[in-house]
Protein backbone atom coordinates (compact mmCIF):
# COMPACT_ATOMS: atom_id res chain seq x y z
CA UNK A 1 0.00 0.00 0.00
CA UNK A 2 1.35 3.39 -0.92
CA UNK A 3 2.11 6.06 1.65
CA UNK A 4 -0.68 8.20 0.21
CA UNK A 5 -3.31 5.48 0.80
CA UNK A 6 -2.15 4.87 4.38
CA UNK A 7 -2.37 8.61 5.11
CA UNK A 8 -5.90 8.81 3.65
CA UNK A 9 -7.17 5.91 5.82
CA UNK A 10 -5.60 7.40 8.97
CA UNK A 11 -7.26 10.74 8.25
CA UNK A 12 -10.69 9.09 7.88
CA UNK A 13 -10.34 7.19 11.20
CA UNK A 14 -9.38 10.36 13.07
CA UNK A 15 -12.31 12.25 11.52
CA UNK A 16 -14.80 9.57 12.64
CA UNK A 17 -13.35 9.56 16.17
CA UNK A 18 -13.70 13.32 16.47
CA UNK A 19 -17.28 13.13 15.15
CA UNK A 20 -18.23 10.53 17.77
CA UNK A 21 -16.59 12.25 20.75
CA UNK A 22 -17.72 15.77 19.96
CA UNK A 23 -21.46 15.32 20.78
CA UNK A 24 -20.57 13.53 24.01
CA UNK A 25 -18.39 16.44 25.03
CA UNK A 26 -21.23 18.83 24.29
CA UNK A 27 -23.63 16.82 26.47
CA UNK A 28 -21.24 16.77 29.42
CA UNK A 29 -20.59 20.48 29.08
CA UNK A 30 -24.33 21.19 28.93
CA UNK A 31 -24.99 19.34 32.20
CA UNK A 32 -22.96 21.86 34.09
CA UNK A 33 -25.21 24.68 32.90
CA UNK A 34 -28.57 23.15 33.93
CA UNK A 35 -30.35 24.08 37.16
CA UNK A 36 -29.86 21.73 40.07
CA UNK A 37 -32.75 19.42 40.98
CA UNK A 38 -35.09 20.79 43.63
CA UNK A 39 -34.28 19.68 47.12
CA UNK A 40 -36.58 17.00 48.55
CA UNK A 41 -39.41 18.18 50.82
CA UNK A 42 -38.66 18.40 54.50
CA UNK A 43 -39.28 15.23 56.44
CA UNK A 44 -42.52 14.92 58.38
CA UNK A 45 -41.97 14.98 62.14
CA UNK A 46 -41.70 11.62 63.85
CA UNK A 47 -43.68 11.60 67.09
CA UNK A 48 -42.92 9.33 69.99
CA UNK A 49 -45.86 7.83 71.80
CA UNK A 50 -47.24 10.27 74.34
CA UNK A 51 -48.36 13.89 74.64
CA UNK A 52 -46.49 16.67 72.84
CA UNK A 53 -46.99 20.38 73.58
CA UNK A 54 -45.93 23.56 71.80
CA UNK A 55 -47.51 26.77 73.06
CA UNK A 56 -51.31 26.40 72.96
CA UNK A 57 -51.04 23.29 70.74
CA UNK A 58 -51.17 19.74 72.04
CA UNK A 59 -50.78 16.51 70.09
CA UNK A 60 -51.46 13.06 71.52
CA UNK A 61 -49.97 10.08 69.71
CA UNK A 62 -50.65 6.49 70.72
CA UNK A 63 -50.05 3.00 69.38
CA UNK A 64 -52.51 0.15 69.90
CA UNK A 65 -51.95 -3.60 69.58
CA UNK A 66 -48.18 -3.25 69.40
CA UNK A 67 -46.29 -6.01 67.66
CA UNK A 68 -49.37 -7.55 66.05
CA UNK A 69 -50.91 -7.38 62.61
CA UNK A 70 -53.53 -5.08 64.09
CA UNK A 71 -51.01 -2.46 65.21
CA UNK A 72 -52.69 0.92 64.80
CA UNK A 73 -51.60 4.53 65.20
CA UNK A 74 -53.86 7.20 66.65
CA UNK A 75 -53.44 10.97 66.70
CA UNK A 76 -55.52 13.61 68.49
CA UNK A 77 -55.00 17.35 68.10
CA UNK A 78 -55.90 20.02 70.65
CA UNK A 79 -55.72 23.79 70.85
CA UNK A 80 -55.98 25.44 74.26
CA UNK A 81 -57.12 22.15 75.78
CA UNK A 82 -59.99 21.84 73.27
CA UNK A 83 -59.93 18.89 70.88
CA UNK A 84 -60.20 20.11 67.30
CA UNK A 85 -63.23 19.03 65.31
CA UNK A 86 -63.21 16.63 62.40
CA UNK A 87 -62.68 18.72 59.24
CA UNK A 88 -64.83 18.49 56.16
CA UNK A 89 -62.42 16.42 54.06
CA UNK A 90 -59.67 13.85 54.40
CA UNK A 91 -56.16 15.38 54.23
CA UNK A 92 -57.30 18.83 55.35
CA UNK A 93 -54.61 20.05 57.70
CA UNK A 94 -53.58 22.54 60.36
CA UNK A 95 -50.30 24.42 60.27
CA UNK A 96 -48.80 23.64 63.67
CA UNK A 97 -45.43 24.32 65.31
CA UNK A 98 -44.40 20.78 64.27
CA UNK A 99 -45.42 21.30 60.65
CA UNK A 100 -48.66 20.31 58.87
CA UNK A 101 -50.85 17.83 60.75
CA UNK A 102 -53.37 16.08 58.47
CA UNK A 103 -56.76 14.54 59.13
CA UNK A 104 -56.61 10.99 57.70
CA UNK A 105 -60.05 9.84 58.86
CA UNK A 106 -61.13 6.99 61.12
CA UNK A 107 -61.04 3.75 59.13
CA UNK A 108 -62.99 0.81 60.58
CA UNK A 109 -59.91 -1.41 60.65
CA UNK A 110 -57.75 -1.44 63.75
CA UNK A 111 -54.40 -1.26 61.93
CA UNK A 112 -52.99 1.77 60.13
CA UNK A 113 -53.37 5.48 60.81
CA UNK A 114 -56.36 7.07 62.53
CA UNK A 115 -57.18 10.69 63.26
CA UNK A 116 -54.51 13.39 62.95
CA UNK A 117 -51.17 12.40 61.44
CA UNK A 118 -47.94 14.09 60.38
CA UNK A 119 -48.26 12.67 56.84
CA UNK A 120 -51.31 12.83 54.55
CA UNK A 121 -53.24 9.81 53.37
CA UNK A 122 -51.26 8.67 50.34
CA UNK A 123 -54.20 7.65 48.15
CA UNK A 124 -55.97 11.02 48.48
CA UNK A 125 -54.89 14.50 47.35
CA UNK A 126 -53.73 16.97 49.97
CA UNK A 127 -56.66 19.02 51.23
CA UNK A 128 -56.94 22.64 52.28
CA UNK A 129 -55.24 24.43 55.13
CA UNK A 130 -57.65 24.99 58.01
CA UNK A 131 -58.08 28.33 59.71
CA UNK A 132 -55.67 29.03 62.54
CA UNK A 133 -57.65 28.36 65.74
CA UNK A 134 -56.24 31.60 67.18
CA UNK A 135 -58.26 33.55 64.58
CA UNK A 136 -61.59 31.80 65.16
CA UNK A 137 -62.62 34.14 67.98
CA UNK A 138 -62.88 36.90 65.36
CA UNK A 139 -64.98 34.80 62.96
CA UNK A 140 -68.65 33.91 63.05
CA UNK A 141 -70.36 30.99 61.36
CA UNK A 142 -73.94 30.19 60.47
CA UNK A 143 -75.21 26.62 60.65
CA UNK A 144 -78.18 25.21 58.73
CA UNK A 145 -79.58 21.78 59.48
CA UNK A 146 -81.56 19.09 57.70
CA UNK A 147 -82.86 15.79 59.10
CA UNK A 148 -82.95 12.68 56.90
CA UNK A 149 -83.75 8.98 57.22
CA UNK A 150 -82.95 5.99 55.08
CA UNK A 151 -86.63 4.95 55.10
CA UNK A 152 -89.73 6.89 54.16
CA UNK A 153 -91.40 7.03 57.59
CA UNK A 154 -94.53 8.51 56.08
CA UNK A 155 -92.77 10.95 53.75
CA UNK A 156 -92.92 9.29 50.30
CA UNK A 157 -92.65 12.67 48.55
CA UNK A 158 -89.71 13.90 50.63
CA UNK A 159 -86.85 12.18 48.84
CA UNK A 160 -83.50 13.98 48.98
CA UNK A 161 -82.24 15.23 45.59
CA UNK A 162 -79.30 17.47 46.53
CA UNK A 163 -76.26 15.78 44.98
CA UNK A 164 -73.85 17.30 47.53
CA UNK A 165 -75.89 15.89 50.41
CA UNK A 166 -76.21 12.48 48.75
CA UNK A 167 -72.45 12.33 48.20
CA UNK A 168 -71.87 13.06 51.90
CA UNK A 169 -74.25 10.23 52.85
CA UNK A 170 -72.25 7.66 50.88
CA UNK A 171 -69.83 7.42 53.81
CA UNK A 172 -72.71 5.82 55.72
CA UNK A 173 -73.56 3.41 52.92
CA UNK A 174 -76.64 5.33 51.74
CA UNK A 175 -77.52 5.87 48.10
CA UNK A 176 -80.80 7.66 48.81
CA UNK A 177 -82.52 9.34 51.74
CA UNK A 178 -85.85 10.87 52.75
CA UNK A 179 -86.33 14.32 54.25
CA UNK A 180 -87.89 14.44 57.71
CA UNK A 181 -87.14 18.11 58.34
CA UNK A 182 -85.86 20.43 55.61
CA UNK A 183 -83.22 23.14 56.00
CA UNK A 184 -83.62 25.34 59.06
CA UNK A 185 -81.19 27.65 60.89
CA UNK A 186 -79.61 26.41 64.10
CA UNK A 187 -80.13 28.61 67.14
CA UNK A 188 -79.49 28.54 70.86
CA UNK A 189 -82.99 27.32 71.74
CA UNK A 190 -83.74 23.59 71.84
CA UNK A 191 -85.53 22.33 68.72
CA UNK A 192 -87.35 18.98 68.64
CA UNK A 193 -86.29 16.87 65.66
CA UNK A 194 -88.12 13.67 66.57
CA UNK A 195 -90.61 12.69 69.27
CA UNK A 196 -92.43 9.35 69.37
CA UNK A 197 -93.37 6.86 72.07
CA UNK A 198 -91.46 4.17 70.22
CA UNK A 199 -88.02 5.82 70.21
CA UNK A 200 -88.36 8.86 72.44
CA UNK A 201 -87.28 12.38 71.51
CA UNK A 202 -84.26 13.94 69.84
CA UNK A 203 -83.54 17.63 70.42
CA UNK A 204 -80.81 19.94 69.18
CA UNK A 205 -79.39 23.43 69.60
CA UNK A 206 -76.17 25.37 69.01
CA UNK A 207 -73.61 25.11 71.77
CA UNK A 208 -72.85 28.29 73.68
CA UNK A 209 -69.80 30.17 72.35
CA UNK A 210 -66.56 29.85 74.29
CA UNK A 211 -63.32 31.90 74.35
CA UNK A 212 -61.67 29.48 71.91
CA UNK A 213 -64.31 30.11 69.27
CA UNK A 214 -65.26 26.41 69.14
CA UNK A 215 -68.19 25.74 66.82
CA UNK A 216 -70.49 22.92 67.96
CA UNK A 217 -74.04 21.70 68.28
CA UNK A 218 -75.63 19.87 71.20
CA UNK A 219 -78.05 16.93 70.99
CA UNK A 220 -80.01 15.15 73.68
CA UNK A 221 -82.57 12.37 73.81
CA UNK A 222 -84.99 10.90 76.32
CA UNK A 223 -83.94 7.41 75.17
CA UNK A 224 -80.71 5.63 74.31
CA UNK A 225 -78.75 7.72 71.81
CA UNK A 226 -75.51 7.00 69.98
CA UNK A 227 -73.82 9.28 67.45
CA UNK A 228 -71.54 8.30 64.58
CA UNK A 229 -69.57 11.17 63.08
CA UNK A 230 -68.01 9.57 60.00
CA UNK A 231 -69.75 6.35 59.05
CA UNK A 232 -66.38 4.59 59.41
CA UNK A 233 -65.91 4.56 63.16
CA UNK A 234 -63.82 1.81 64.71
CA UNK A 235 -66.37 -0.58 66.28
CA UNK A 236 -64.05 -1.14 69.24
CA UNK A 237 -64.14 2.58 70.05
CA UNK A 238 -67.90 2.44 70.49
CA UNK A 239 -67.52 -0.47 72.89
CA UNK A 240 -65.05 1.48 75.00
CA UNK A 241 -67.02 4.74 74.93
CA UNK A 242 -69.11 5.44 78.05
CA UNK A 243 -72.87 5.16 77.45
CA UNK A 244 -74.83 8.39 77.12
CA UNK A 245 -77.18 9.11 79.98
CA UNK A 246 -80.70 9.86 78.67
CA UNK A 247 -81.37 13.58 78.76
CA UNK A 248 -77.68 14.52 79.05
CA UNK A 249 -76.59 16.76 76.14
CA UNK A 250 -73.81 15.53 73.88
CA UNK A 251 -71.55 18.13 72.25
CA UNK A 252 -70.78 17.56 68.56
CA UNK A 253 -67.95 19.81 67.30
CA UNK A 254 -68.28 21.23 63.80
CA UNK A 255 -65.40 22.10 61.46
CA UNK A 256 -64.84 25.88 61.34
CA UNK A 257 -64.83 25.89 57.53
CA UNK A 258 -67.14 27.77 55.24
CA UNK A 259 -69.09 25.88 52.55
CA UNK A 260 -68.68 22.60 54.44
CA UNK A 261 -71.11 19.74 55.09
CA UNK A 262 -70.89 17.58 58.21
CA UNK A 263 -73.17 14.58 58.68
CA UNK A 264 -73.97 12.83 61.97
CA UNK A 265 -75.83 9.55 62.25
CA UNK A 266 -77.98 9.63 65.38
CA UNK A 267 -79.31 6.23 66.41
CA UNK A 268 -82.27 6.03 68.79
CA UNK A 269 -82.71 2.60 70.38
CA UNK A 270 -86.11 1.47 71.61
CA UNK A 271 -86.65 -1.29 74.15
CA UNK A 272 -88.75 -3.56 71.95
CA UNK A 273 -88.17 -2.03 68.52
CA UNK A 274 -85.43 -1.87 65.93
CA UNK A 275 -83.20 1.22 66.26
CA UNK A 276 -84.14 4.37 64.37
CA UNK A 277 -81.31 5.95 62.37
CA UNK A 278 -81.59 9.69 61.77
CA UNK A 279 -79.04 11.55 59.66
CA UNK A 280 -78.35 15.10 60.72
CA UNK A 281 -76.84 17.19 57.91
CA UNK A 282 -75.06 20.39 58.99
CA UNK A 283 -74.19 23.11 56.48
CA UNK A 284 -71.53 25.52 57.80
CA UNK A 285 -71.07 28.97 56.26
CA UNK A 286 -68.76 31.76 57.36
CA UNK A 287 -70.48 35.07 57.94
CA UNK A 288 -68.74 37.98 56.32
CA UNK A 289 -68.14 40.94 58.60
CA UNK A 290 -67.71 44.49 57.35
Amino acid sequence: MSAACRYQRLFLRESVLVFILLPAALVVTGCGDTESAPSPPSQAPVFKEGTHRAGPWQYEYSVANKGTRSEGYYGRLFYREQELATPGHVNDYYRTPWGPIYWVGKPPLMFGNHGWMASPLAREPVGQALADPATLADKTFAVRLKLLTADELGTPDGREHDRTVLDALKAFGLQQAHVQKDWFPAGHEWVTLHNTKRWGSLELRLADPDPNGTLAIMVRSTGDLSVDTTGRENPFESLLAPPMTPGTPKILPLPPQGATLQVFKCTLSGIAFDPLELFLVCQIEERKTN
